[in-house]
């Protein structure tokens, strides 16, 4: 249950906070309660039960999720230290 979790998702914690998902983390969730828009950061464990809004939710998380790592594996490397490239300077003396 808390695995499937995706954005958009109504879950109600242990606690008795109701509250629709706005971020997944690897370890907790972040959660926007009332209609002020108050977001709550909670352990996925705190998670008692997830009821979907969108029936569609879970296969656009996932088609987002493997667009954002086939991104990742275009982008280049920045581990690798770039120095730039000094520009020489011709002095109009020399000409």
């Amino acid at each position: 249950m808390r695995d499937s979790l995706c954005v958009g998702d109504e879950v109600i914690t242990i606690g008795g906070i109701i509250g629709k998902v706005e971020k997944i983390n690897e370890k907790s969730v972040i959660i926007s309660t009332s209609a002020g828009k108050n977001k709550i950061e909670f352990l996925k464990s705190a998670i008692a039960s997830v009821s979907a809004k969108d029936p569609n939710a879970a296969a656009k998380t996932a088609a987002k999720e493997a667009a954002k790592e086939a991104d990742e594996e275009k982008a280049p490397s920045r581990d690798k230290k770039v120095t730039p490239k000094k520009l020489s300077r011709k002095s109009d003396d020399a000409e």
